[in-house]
């Protein structure tokens, strides 16, 4: 299991929230590049950028992201980046400053054609799912819409979807440090046939190590590595022990 450090963009500053809501913000880096350039020096394989502004339609962080991309390419470290992404331009924009995968949210509900085009295009590795459950529901619209479908139904049919990667999160957890839902994660992750990454509420290496025993292929490390309860060093360690 790979552990991917998060940097959540908003105002081109590196900030978490707390369950998605945006008055919950704290700022971290003013500089995204600073921990970006910390996770590289601590071996990380792949970085998870979410742009936050964009997915509240607040505006975008679109500079600052191919900054990002550019360091990490130098750095040979792979980069999945979502928020509001709603369009093929969009997407392709950003294939081309780098990304090596692209995370499709609200799109995968509303325009699942969009979906489709981007994965026949450049292919199942760079495409990714962003599955945002709150209790049994999908979220959408940065979790500000709750969808009367429950994820049990749309898991099973990713696969259609010719999308190579499942990125769950679990919105009650989300920046919480609470320790992530371990028997759901297993359960939604018995539905997925894709890559699958586990999201929210990592707050310590034992966690780590649970997610780990679960055979994910990765899981999505935020909060925990900014409030340094742990460095990405000792979780990649803890993600390996198991």
């Amino acid at each position: 299991m790979i552990v991917i450090p998060a940097i959540d963009l908003m105002d081109g500053k590196c900030v978490r929230l707390i369950m998605g809501k945006p008055e919950t913000k704290k700022v971290y880096f003013d500089d995204p590049l600073i921990p970006l350039e910390r996770f590289i020096q601590d071996g990380a394989k792949w970085i998870h950028v979410i742009d936050l502004d964009a997915t509240l339609n607040f505006g975008e962080n679109m500079n600052i992201i191919k900054q990002i991309l550019k360091k990490a390419k130098e750095a040979k470290v792979k980069v999945q980046v979502g928020g509001g992404i709603n369009s093929f331009e969009k997407a392709e924009e950003l294939i081309k400053y780098g990304a090596d995968r692209v995370i499709f949210g609200t799109a995968l509900i509303e325009n699942p054609e969009l979906v489709k085009k981007f994965s026949e295009v450049f292919g199942p590795e760079k495409t990714a799912a962003a599955i945002d459950v709150k209790e049994e529901k999908i979220a959408v619209k940065g979790w500000r819409k709750e969808l009367n479908l429950p994820y049990k139904d749309l898991i099973p049919k990713i696969k259609e979807f010719n999308i190579g990667a499942l990125i769950l999160t679990l919105i009650e957890k989300d920046g919480t440090l609470a320790g992530p839902s371990i028997n759901k994660i297993s359960k939604i992750a018995r539905l997925s046939k894709v890559e699958f990454i586990a999201s929210g509420g990592i707050g310590s290496l034992e966690d780590i190590k649970r997610l780990s025993k679960l055979k994910l292929d990765g899981v999505i490390v935020g909060k925990a590595l900014y409030e340094q309860i742990f460095t990405l060093k000792e979780a990649m360690e803890a993600a390996e022990e198991c």
